[in-house]
């Protein structure tokens, strides 16, 4: 609910777009300013490891600098600081590129690889660090000036060893990408190839014979679901992935706390719907993202965004008003009606809005007690199973379903360090007691599956359906037979179709851009682009239907332009190679290290 209202924006996607990229390309060739600011949770912790890499260090100050380099990229990007929410996934991000330069690094020293002072100072000078770029004092007009910057370099009595030392050691690692980068080559055909997927084209009819969706579904046996996945298995291929027990428990803050947490939105309210000046009073008292501008959220909302309560408020609201105060775990939130907005993309009327949040200041002692008897549970936990434990207390466990490290299991989305944790745990190991920004959890390892497709009983009822559509096929077979007699017999496409009641469309595919009636039948696909106009295909089966198609006009490329394109196809293509290769290097490294997450012990 309101939890998602920034989070499902451009600024998430975001995010994950750095984790998945940045980790492994950008941060390999970045720079740490080191210096210290906390972490999100506020209390500071004592220096030390909060993770091993196959035996070696993470340091506390190493993974804060990299979070303090994260929220440097986000408010280059953004212009405001991420709210609390943002951070924990800021925070999870920093503490994976960690282990991936890490692991870089241990395959540069393999390698000998090194960084010699010229390379260092020349490094500096070409990439100046973005907590660089992002002081006042390197700005002009407020845009960074590299001549401040390098004056800045020159000056002998400013002291660079910090960001000589961070580079040293990052070198050696951009050397073992460079090598990475260099192994993956273009050729000629593949660019001819690739310019012949952009642009030939297939325009056809089609006549889908598929079960009755107002039927049952067929009953399956098991030789029907062992046959349906042996048919299918290479559909079934993951990643390394894991399986968690959950047990989340939301912060006990203290009634007063949340009093006078409370007391403070409804002041507030009360003073902003008497005119008192809103970007003042969010700058004062805040603790939304962007609160120093208004908290503005930069895109259009619709009521059911607000929950159930507050939705239908807001859709009635005008310009300028202000709603009433509601309770978000920590935090009690009310918003703005900044504008009434169209929804560019839907075009459905919505609205845009300002948050405004005030945050609970939990009671730590007592906030300390609830983490007591969650790490005393944790014993239990670790005797008895998760389950059985919380059982006895009168709690609740839930299983995620089986997640990969870029695909996070939607029940850790509070606790997030669940998912990094899982992946250095053995199975049946429970998590020390793990802490979000309004929850508290505990996590048991309860399945792990590496490489290769999923086992068939994981698959559960996603398996089932494709065997009863397995089975509601094998009953058309006749009629598919027959349509084929049909169209061999001489009958158009059209015409024996009629005799089945079917309705033949029309299509236009390129390799790239299929429509969605085809997907699944990579086949017939195939098939089409072979085929001369005129001919038809077919019925070809699919997962889902048995499809004839007929090649009604084929469009080649136009081989004139090939050589005005070819070096930026070509160019292209090698980036999305290289970072393909790259991610599934590091994504190796990572499934065959093994990892220490110990970010988590060391208690409230």
């Amino acid at each position: 609910m309101l939890k998602h209202l920034r989070g499902t924006g451009k600024r998430t996607k975001f995010i994950w777009w750095v984790l998945i990229i940045v980790t492994v390309v950008t941060f390999l060739g970045g720079f740490v300013f080191i210096f210290g600011s906390g972490l999100s949770n506020g209390r500071n912790r004592a220096a030390g490891a909060v993770a091993t890499v196959n035996g070696e260090p993470i340091s506390r100050t190493d993974l804060q600098n990299a979070i303090n380099e994260q929220r440097s990229a986000y408010v280059a990007r953004y212009g405001d600081d991420p709210g609390d929410r943002e951070m924990q996934t800021l925070s999870s991000q920093a503490f994976r590129t960690l282990v991936v330069q890490q692991l870089m690094e241990q395959k540069a020293t393999q390698l000998g690889l090194k960084a010699h002072d010229r390379e260092v100072l020349l490094q500096l000078q070409t990439s100046p660090p973005p907590e660089v770029m992002n002081a006042t004092n390197f700005k002009t007009n407020g845009q960074f000036d590299i001549n401040k910057y390098r004056q800045a370099m020159a000056d002998p009595n400013n002291d660079w060893s910090a960001f000589e030392e961070r580079v040293r050691q990052q070198l050696p690692v951009r050397k073992l990408q460079e090598r990475l980068f260099t192994s993956v080559k273009i050729t000629e055909p593949q660019v001819r190839q690739a310019y012949r997927d952009l642009y030939e084209r297939v325009d056809a009819s089609i006549a889908a014979l598929t079960p009755d969706p107002t039927t049952p579904p067929p009953n399956v046996t098991d030789a029907d679901l062992q046959r349906a996945y042996d048919q299918y298995k290479s559909r079934f291929w993951t990643g390394p992935q894991r399986q968690l027990e959950v047990l989340i428990a939301p912060k006990q803050f203290g009634d007063a706390e949340v009093k006078a947490a409370s007391d403070l939105a409804k002041g507030l309210v009360d003073r902003l719907r008497r005119g008192e000046n809103y970007i003042e009073l969010s700058r004062q008292y805040s603790d939304a993202s962007g609160a120093d501008k208004g908290g503005v959220i930069d895109r259009v909302l619709q009521p059911q965004d607000f929950g159930a309560d507050l939705g239908p408020k807001v859709a009635l609201m005008d310009t300028g008003q202000v709603t009433d105060p509601v309770r978000d775990g920590g935090r009690f939130l009310f918003f703005r009606i900044n504008e009434k907005a169209v929804d560019p993309q839907t075009g459905r009327p919505g609205v845009k809005v300002a948050e405004f949040v005030i945050r609970v200041k939990g009671d730590d002692a007592e906030l300390r007690k609830q983490y007591e008897r969650l790490d005393k549970l944790r014993g239990k936990a670790q005797r008895d199973g998760l389950g059985r434990a919380a059982v006895a207390e009168g709690l609740t466990t839930v299983k995620t379903p089986y997640f990969d490290l870029d695909n996070p299991a939607p029940q850790l989305q509070v606790i997030p360090e669940a998912t990094d944790w899982a992946f250095s745990a053995k199975l049946n190991e429970v998590s020390p007691v793990l802490e979000g920004t309004d929850h508290f959890g505990l996590v048991q390892l309860s399945g792990t599956k590496e490489a290769g497709p999923m086992p068939k009983d994981q698959l559960g009822d996603a398996l089932r359906q494709i065997a009863q559509v397995n089975v509601a096929l094998d009953r058309l077979k006749g009629r598919a037979d027959s349509l084929g007699a049909a169209i061999k017999s001489g009958e158009s496409l059209e015409q024996a179709a009629a005799k089945f009641g079917l309705t033949v469309q029309k299509v236009q595919i390129n390799r790239l851009s299929q429509d969605p009636r085809l997907a699944g039948a990579p086949e017939l696909v195939g098939a089409l682009f072979a085929t001369p106009p005129g001919q038809v295909v077919g019925p070809v089966r699919t997962m889902t239907a048995y499809l004839a198609a007929r090649v009604d006009q084929k469009t080649e490329p136009n081989w004139a332009q090939f050589d005005s394109t070819r070096q930026q196809i070509s160019q292209s293509m090698l980036e999305t190679l290289q970072r393909r290769f790259l991610e599934n290097y590091a994504s190796y490294m990572r499934s065959t290290a093994k990892v220490k997450d110990m970010r988590s012990v060391e208690g409230y």
